[in-house]
């Protein structure tokens, strides 16, 4: 039972400072200029006649199922986009098929929309493609970006991963998880079923999901904009004292999904190893996992982010050496994949690819599994270590680099013509 003073402990008194304080301040601000925490400006609901690179004069035309307002953002942030979802995304697609030959319209992914022009290439994602796609010409050729699992798995696998958690802590299941796809399946599947191509990162579980439409993935990758701050040259990181340490970078929304609550299990059972948490945690985590977050051996540092403590951060990377994940099939995610670009070891239940000599891996995301994996990886040597974290920034510059999935994206427009015409 964990102790009725547990927010006066360290990571309490960190989330409760650098995290919950700032985001009610935030909603307190909002509701003092009138606006509720949800209001946004509203959406741009098409763009028309993208020509942003390449010659004029383009005679074909592109429909792109995605964010009108992240094509702006991207314009104006170019070239320091710093968030891939959905903002880098939507400048690479663009810019792709601009280069091959298209004029690009963008319509907002959240809402059905009717075709009013014709079109030579419809790229969809999400659930509300129906109405574009029973009005293009049937010679149509459809994409889908994937951005994770297949849609009646990732609803069944979070309900898995609820079902456990409010079981093991015996509080109850809330109605719904974050994420939720409830409402869109059936578009979700209708637009995987109509389109001829899926492309994604190559994750086998990811793609398995699918069913007989794996067969239709182009493993374009899915770009991931390394983080700065985690920047360690390759003679500074110390692979002897570095194998006790494991940090957890996930981005936002969905701890449960990505397996946090089984990693605080896991490093529970392990009180030897330390595990440093680089994400926000979520409400569900704190109010039930009280007795793993006031270990010694679990740190939240999200806030080191900040300028005054980067000197810390700078310090424990130097002293780290493995990268944790553990989510259900929905692929690799950015803040994890940006990891791997920095050289760190990925360790865990991780969709990754062939080969795997840079991962220690388990099959299993239960916790003695990942206690398994966690001990394994611990034991290698400082050699392997080293070795494994130059092919981990290997396995990044060919599936997750964003200038080379820029250039999978111009190979894959390109090769529309030869499988379509």
């Amino acid at each position: 039972m964990a102790s009725p003073f547990k927010w006066l402990t360290r990571n309490y008194l960190c989330i409760g400072i650098f995290q919950i304080l700032p985001s009610k301040l935030s909603a307190l601000r909002a509701q003092m200029k009138g606006q509720t925490l949800s209001a946004v400006s509203e959406p741009s609901a098409l763009i028309e006649g993208i020509n942003y690179v390449g010659e004029e004069g383009k005679s074909k035309r592109a429909l792109l199922m995605l964010s009108p307002d992240a094509w702006g953002q991207a314009v104006q942030q170019y070239p320091h986009i710093r968030m891939y979802n959905h903002v880098g995304l939507t400048y690479s697609l663009v810019t792709a098929l601009n280069e091959n030959g298209y004029l690009v319209d963008i319509a907002d992914y959240r809402y059905e929309h009717f075709p009013v022009k014709a079109y030579d290439l419809f790229v969809g994602h999400g659930g509300h493609c129906r109405t574009i796609l029973d009005n293009l010409a049937p010679e149509v050729p459809v994409y889908q970006y994937v951005s994770g699992g297949y849609c009646n798995s990732f609803n069944k696998e979070s309900e898995e991963r609820y079902d456990r958690f409010y079981k093991a802590c015996g509080a109850e299941k809330p109605t719904t998880f974050k994420r939720s796809l409830d409402g869109i399946t059936e578009g979700e599947v209708f637009l995987t079923k109509n389109a001829s191509v899926l492309f994604t990162i190559h994750c086998p579980r990811m793609a398995k999901a699918y069913g007989e439409h794996s067969e239709k993935f182009y493993f374009s990758g899915l770009g991931a904009y390394k983080d700065k701050l985690f920047h360690v040259s390759c003679g500074d990181r110390n692979y002897e004292s570095g194998r006790k340490n494991f940090i957890y970078v996930g981005g936002t929304g969905g701890n449960l999904q990505k397996g946090l609550d089984v990693l605080l299990a896991a490093f529970s059972k392990t009180p030897e190893f330390h595990l440093y948490i680089y994400c926000k945690v979520e409400e569900e985590i704190l109010l039930h996992c009280a007795e793993q977050l006031i270990l010694p051996n679990i740190h939240y540092i999200c806030h080191w982010r900040y300028k005054q403590f980067q000197g810390k951060l700078k310090k424990l990377l130097k002293e780290t050496v493995f990268s944790l994940h553990a989510p259900i099939n929905t692929g690799l995610g950015t803040a994890f994949s940006a990891t791997l670009g920095e050289g760190m070891i990925p360790v865990g239940y991780i969709d990754l690819a062939e080969p795997r000599e840079c991962a220690v891996l388990t099959d299993s995301w239960e916790v003695d599994a990942l206690v398994e994996c966690i001990r394994r990886a611990s034991e290698k040597s400082p050699e392997w270590c080293e070795q494994a974290a130059e092919l981990s920034k290997g396995y990044y510059a060919k599936h997750c680099d964003p200038d080379q999935v820029y250039q999978n994206f111009k190979t894959m427009f390109a090769g529309v013509k030869d499988k379509y015409n």
